[in-house]
């Protein structure tokens, strides 16, 4: 009866606390109702506080758009409200010049922000003002030449499609004279002698846009300074626009300023060069890229590789700003970015692309306004102030100083001669005689070749460290063989020296673009740079 007894008070004690357990879960049951009941009020009010908040901001961006729109408009004017004094300033100029000139002015009715026309009047009138004074004859030298005694100045507006303007000035004057262009550079102290008379046409004509560069013999109040044309292109770079020029002799000159038709924030890229950031503004940069150490070759101590099958030099950036290069260059791969500027195009070479975003262009005060290399400045987020670089100039310091190779050749590489086979091809005897003669003495092993088929056929038998061939030769030039072995998977890799009597520009673009490591003009051969470039060669 006990056991029973127990066995009945341990089933009522078991049931009790089912019964305690049921009415704590009855009680959680029911705070757990009330927290999803809360729960589900707090979900709907954020809901609401969600639809307000995307109701608000559709309402502020409606309000944000008209407002903008709104002054956009009232910035907006025509562009011929800038030419009304242009004809008075023509027939005052004229008159005071003894000239005779006929104005004319054609173009759509295109609206644009009133802070672009302030911007560049003085620009087009300095353009004005030179195609008056330098480019138009005085009637009786126009009637000895054969042309109309009245002079032409056409201005010619264009409405671009991507949201720019075109101003066009042209006369049918004299044009740029060639070489007072060079007595000026040469003044200037901007190129030697020997540079000079070696650039093409294509490459002085730009100077023109030089502070300092003028082809007027005596300064005027009208013009012959030297500022005012890199003035004009400084003020197109900080619009985010550019100047573009063609002249003929006797023919006339026309110059063109593109500029936006509207001010915006500008769009850039955030690059770092030696600890240092800069920002480049979109419009200028043509891509960016990563170029492997093994595609970049050398001309005349100058850097070079193939993009897109066209030779493209190469720049280090740090170089050209003057500051330290503090990259050690100990990648594969080195990044690069192609910026253009008035038909010409290079690839300086970076640290580090960050990223692209909004800027707000600043020009530089009046005390600093004309500082070399850099257009303007930006400010960051964090009031960090950013220095934007000036496109034109930078490519226009590459024309003006001694370049260096973007991979340092002047560090020695110490190789052993005797374990290094070398193969020269050339078609004339006695330089060929002369190239085995130098490489032997230097401890090089030497085979020889009249051409290229022939080369080709030794390469495909034996095993050689570099190869050295002229260019012009019979059957089959170096150019051909170049691409031939580049072409061969297992000839690839060999290094390859060109050697030629032609040493111009378009000559050195070619081998280069063939393949070629180093393009040598005869003209310039110096036995113990050839030394020293096959050492570094073969032995990098």
């Amino acid at each position: 009866m006990r056991t029973i007894h127990s066995n009945t008070q341990d089933r009522i004690s078991e049931l009790n606390n089912f019964r305690r357990n049921i009415s704590k879960l009855e009680k959680a049951s029911e705070a757990g109702s009330e927290l999803k009941n809360t729960y589900k009020t707090l979900e709907g009010d954020a809901t609401n506080i969600l639809h307000s908040y995307r109701h608000d901001s559709r309402n502020f961006q409606i309000l944000f758009d008209s407002l903008s729109d709104s002054t956009r408009s009232m910035l907006m004017t025509s562009y011929n409200s800038m030419f009304e004094g242009f004809p008075t300033l023509v027939r005052d100029l004229s008159r005071k010049q003894g000239k005779e000139v006929r104005y004319s002015l054609r173009g759509p009715e295109v609206e644009l922000d009133r802070r672009i026309l302030n911007a560049i009047h003085d620009s087009l009138i300095h353009i004005l003002r030179n195609a008056i004074d330098h480019g138009l004859e005085k009637p009786e030298i126009r009637e000895r030449k054969g042309k109309n005694r009245v002079g032409k100045i056409e201005i010619v507006v264009t409405s671009k499609p991507s949201s720019e303007i075109e101003f066009s000035i042209s006369d049918d004057g004299t044009g740029i004279d060639l070489d007072s262009l060079k007595k000026s550079i040469l003044s200037a102290g901007l190129a030697s002698q020997e540079a000079v008379d070696q650039m093409p046409p294509s490459e002085i004509y730009p100077y023109i846009f030089h502070s300092g560069i003028s082809t007027s013999p005596e300064v005027s109040e009208i013009s012959g300074r030297g500022l005012g044309l890199s003035i004009v292109q400084e003020k197109a770079a900080m619009l985010g626009g550019s100047v573009s020029f063609a002249t003929e002799i006797d023919k006339g000159t026309q110059i063109k300023m593109t500029v936006p038709t509207t001010v915006l924030n500008s769009r850039g890229i955030l690059i770092r060069v030696s600890n240092r950031i800069f920002a480049i503004q979109t419009v200028f940069v043509e891509r960016v890229v990563s170029i492997p150490k093994l595609n970049i070759r050398t001309i005349e101590n100058k850097s070079v590789t193939t993009l897109g099958g066209e030779a493209l030099s190469l720049v280090d950036l740090a170089h050209i700003l003057g500051i330290e290069d503090l990259d050690n260059n100990e990648r594969k791969n080195l990044s690069f970015v192609v910026l253009k500027s008035d038909g010409r195009r290079i690839a300086f070479k970076v640290d580090e692309v960050l990223r692209e975003q909004e800027i707000f262009v600043k020009g530089l005060g009046q005390q600093i306004r004309k500082t070399r290399n850099i257009s303007g400045v930006t400010v960051l987020g964090s009031e960090t102030v950013i220095p934007i670089l000036n496109v034109a100039d930078l490519i226009q310091s590459c024309a003006n100083m001694e370049l260096k190779p973007i991979i340092e050749l002047s560090k020695k590489r110490i190789v052993d001669p005797a374990v290094f086979s070398l193969l020269v091809v050339e078609d004339s005897l006695t330089t060929r005689t002369l190239m085995k003669t130098v490489l032997e003495s230097n401890g090089y092993t030497v085979e020889t070749a009249n051409d290229g088929v022939d080369a080709f056929t030794i390469l495909k038998t034996r095993r050689f460290d570099l190869v050295l061939s002229d260019v012009d030769m019979p059957r089959m030039d170096g150019y051909k063989l170049t691409q031939k072995i580049r072409a061969d998977k297992k000839l690839e890799h060999i290094p390859i020296i060109l050697v030629s009597s032609n040493d111009s520009r378009e000559a050195r673009e070619r081998g280069i673009e063939v393949g070629a490591n180093f393009y040598m003009a005869k003209s310039s051969f110096d036995q113990t740079e050839l030394i020293e470039l096959i050492g570094r060669l073969i032995g990098g």
